[in-house]
């Protein structure tokens, strides 16, 4: 039946949903805006139990459907007929207003993923650089119009104005991916530059009296520079950011990974 394909359909977009907004990007944003007290908390809150119960009731629509769908089949001579009812319903009037909070629960669900994102560029190590807590604060401030919200975002009423929040989001956040570039370049510039300014200490080998070359001298501070230049690249390396450093990110660690190997 086609009913039961659409229930399925709606069953599965919910299960979907439900998984995305368990999410830890999810988790923590919810956890911010009850903490702010978010003016929008309260609707969100009662939408989230209202997804729950449209989720019970898709799973519920879905036995309640194939048990008339036996009931049918045994009837199917007398629909070839044409004289079996026929059940029909206005699907845009009924799931208008579901299918309009799915929406904005993907909305969501990408303001979370791109949050995350930003939170994800930068390694621990970098996290203390002024640069990067600059742009680190300017995506904790994204999260602002959407705890600022002082309508419900679920009802189609206001389509327009979650529509220009989001649009707001879209245009900051290119601007702060622009920063973000800007910081992977300076990280990227850093290695480098420590790599030209460090020195080997090497001291004179003796076997007995005589001079048998030299050995390198003290190594701790060197392999404290590998180990935390290769995490800030690894994790620049995983930002969708890196583009134009990639290569350049690559070749610092394979000639960090050489020096690591080679002294140790």
């Amino acid at each position: 039946m086609a009913e039961i394909e659409l229930w399925q359909e709606r069953a599965s977009v919910l299960n979907a949903l439900s998984e995305q907004l368990k999410q830890p990007a999810a988790e923590k944003i919810f956890l911010v805006m009850n903490k702010a007290k978010a003016a929008c908390i309260h609707t969100l809150n009662g939408t989230m139990a209202e997804l729950i119960k449209y989720h019970t009731e898709s799973h519920d629509n879905i036995r309640f459907l194939r048990v008339l769908e036996r009931h049918f089949m045994r009837r199917a001579e007398i629909e070839k007929l044409g004289r079996a009812p026929r059940w029909e319903f206005d699907r845009k009037r009924l799931f208008e207003r579901s299918d309009y909070m799915a929406s904005v629960c993907q909305d969501l669900g990408r303001v979370f993923q791109v949050l995350e994102e930003f939170h994800n560029i930068f390694g621990p190590e970098l996290k203390g650089d002024k640069r990067v807590n600059e742009v680190l604060k300017k995506v904790d401030d994204l999260v602002l119009p959407f705890q600022e919200v002082t309508f419900n975002p679920f009802s189609v009423s206001v389509k327009t104005s979650w529509k220009i929040i989001l649009q707001d989001f879209e245009n900051i956040s290119k601007k702060v991916a622009q920063r973000c570039a800007g910081v992977t370049r300076g990280g990227v510039t850093a290695v480098a530059e420590t790599w030209d300014n460090m020195r080997f200490s090497v001291q004179t080998y003796f076997k007995g009296t005589q001079e048998h070359g030299v050995i390198l001298g003290a190594v701790d501070e060197i392999l404290l520079n590998v180990d935390s230049d290769v995490m800030n690249l690894q994790s620049m390396a995983g930002s969708r950011f890196v583009g134009p450093f990639l290569d350049t990110i690559q070749r610092w660690e394979k000639d960090l990974s050489l020096i690591s190997e080679t002294i140790e």
